[in-house]
């Protein structure tokens, strides 16, 4: 190679000496390859092969350069989409929220550790049992909803929300709610359902224990025979026991209860316009309760 053409592959390729590379290919007669990047920011594959005449004689060596740049680019963007995935990954197996990939036909796909920690199952038990999340974790009651459910998400492509409940290894149930996504492919069929599940156990037990209250408190006015009304005097909605209306002559709920309804039927002392008077306290919190 002239000077003039080893100051010019200078330029264009920073730290790669071509002389050297062909001595050594001429010494070892071995082939080099490898990738350079330009000063513009280019790759390409150089090759440093010996170069033999018609007579097998070595004469020199052939140099060759292979735009590379799209697919390295490429290969960039494999490396850092992988990257993320892995990441990904990483961050939703160890998130405290359960999540799963389930098949259309109910068998699991993927899911994290909170998962399996939820079912009470190991990973190995649920990978090597092949439970299925259709049949296997969901009682027979609880499969037409989430058929449902889900046969909703698959017509509009659109997540669903709802309850259900799991059944355990050990053979009990957990209330869960499922937040899932459908995934479809170019026809719009489903591929796959990404979930991701809440453990509702403490709401539904609070839920339980304020039915219970309640069940307690129209047992103890209907027992005592007292009647409950409770008026909200900003938008005038007035909810009552069937006994409040029963003390006042009538046999069901009234459609409507008001404040001067009341003082009508009692007919109590009137302020001076001749209104009925709040109380005090229901003038300040806006809410009276009898």
């Amino acid at each position: 190679m002239s000077d003039g053409r080893s100051r010019i592959f200078a330029q264009r390729f920073a730290g790669q000496d071509l002389a050297s590379d062909a001595q050594e290919v001429l010494r070892a007669l071995t082939p080099i390859e490898r990738q350079v990047r330009s000063a513009q920011g280019a790759w390409f594959v150089l090759r440093v092969v010996p170069y033999r005449t018609v007579e097998n004689l070595i004469a020199g060596v052939v140099v060759t350069f292979v735009d590379v740049t799209e697919l390295k680019r490429a290969e960039d963007a494999l490396r850092q989409t992988t990257e993320r995935e892995h990441f990904l990954a990483e961050v939703v197996e160890h998130a405290s929220t359960p999540f799963g990939v389930g098949a259309p036909d109910g068998n699991l796909l993927l899911f994290n550790r909170a998962f399996a920690e939820l079912t009470g199952y190991s990973r190995e038990e649920l990978e090597q049992r092949r439970l299925t999340w259709a049949t296997d974790l969901t009682p027979p009651e609880w499969r037409a909803r989430e058929a449902e459910s889900l046969s909703k998400a698959s017509r509009t492509g659109e997540p669903v929300r709802y309850e259900k409940e799991y059944i355990r290894k050990d053979g009990s149930r957990v209330p869960v709610e499922l937040f899932v996504q459908p995934v479809l492919d170019s026809r719009g069929q489903v591929v796959h359902y990404r979930s991701f599940l809440s453990d509702i156990t403490e709401r539904k037990r609070a839920e339980a224990a304020l039915r219970e209250s309640e069940a307690r408190l129209s047992f103890s006015l209907d027992t005592a025979r007292t009647g409950a009304w409770d008026l909200d005097l900003v938008d005038h909605t007035a909810h009552r026991s069937l006994q409040h209306d029963q003390i006042f002559g009538y046999q069901e709920l009234l459609p409507q209860w008001t404040y001067e309804m009341f003082h009508r039927a009692r007919a109590p002392g009137r302020s001076r316009s001749g209104r009925p008077q709040l109380p005090s306290s229901a003038r300040h919190s806006g809410r009276l309760e009898l």
